[in-house]
């Protein structure tokens, strides 16, 4: 899908001190979800946790931590890897030559930095996400570039994304994950789907679950409800029943042969 991103000049920490104007043969990920973490991998925690992530930081809306671009990419790496290699290019031109070899099947959560000059510099390009990269199709996500904190989610071919991003001069390795992280807890996100009046939770996948419980309250300190249960392989649950124009709260409990584990509580409002 072709598609013009007219982007405005900002001054931001640890990014930029100026984005450009860019187009980019890119489809953004929106409601109605054009991609998910099974698209980009075929482990089965590294899918959740995307999932997860894109429930937590979801497209086109501002990220609420620090660190802009930066700090975008590092929180993203952060739930995904278990550990980094890392590896800086001084020199090394972004072509696309270049991207294909140091990136083709990079593991989801491979942060990579752009920039102008020839040498790595944390405080004046732009951090990048690769969730997924091989030969046909490129799944990435960024923060701080379509506009000012916002992030997005991008599918594309390499011509898409070398498009994007074409105009940094450089490329660098910040963080390449080596394995991915593993959760006993399972940490749960919630989103409106506005046109349905309902809410999508996903969460992070619990290790040894036999089920995932869904319980709702509508408040936080509450009587918790069980609305729904899913199997060990499922980790999202739309909730369709739930009070419009009221605060929801949502417990998602793995049940576990070596002991159940719940998660903290989390809230969303259905309009």
């Amino acid at each position: 899908m072709k598609r013009k991103i007219l982007t405005a000049f900002f001054a931001v920490i640890l990014s930029a001190a100026a984005l450009p104007l860019f187009t980019a043969e890119a489809a953004a990920y929106s409601e109605g979800a054009t991609y998910r973490g099974a698209d980009c991998t075929e482990n089965e925690t590294a899918a959740a946790t995307i999932d997860y992530l894109m429930g937590r930081y979801p497209h086109g809306k501002a990220f609420d931590s620090a660190g802009t671009c930066w700090g975008y990419a590092v929180k993203i790496n952060e739930h995904l890897s278990d550990d980094n290699k890392t590896s800086y290019y001084n020199g090394l031109r972004f072509t696309k030559a270049n991207f294909k070899k140091k990136c083709l099947n990079a593991k989801a959560g491979t942060h990579i930095r752009f920039s102008r000059g020839s040498s790595f510099n944390r405080g004046y390009g732009h951090s990048v996400i690769l969730l997924s990269v091989d030969e046909n199709k490129v799944y990435w996500a960024d923060n701080n570039y379509y506009a000012y904190n916002t992030v997005c989610y991008y599918q594309g071919t390499m011509n898409d994304f070398y498009n994007c991003y074409g105009q940094y001069g450089y490329i660098n390795m910040v963080s390449k994950p080596t394995g991915y992280k593993s959760y006993v807890t399972p940490r749960v996100s919630a989103k409106a789907l506005k046109a349905a009046g309902s809410i999508r939770l996903t969460w992070l996948k619990s290790t040894s679950a036999d089920s995932y419980q869904i319980y709702r309250s509508y408040a936080k300190d509450g009587d918790y409800k069980l609305i729904g249960e899913v199997q060990a392989d499922t980790f999202r649950y739309t909730d369709d029943t739930v009070k419009e124009n009221k605060k929801a709260w949502y417990k998602v409990k793995a049940i576990r042969e070596s002991g159940n584990k719940c998660s903290a509580a989390v809230s969303c409002t259905a309009n």
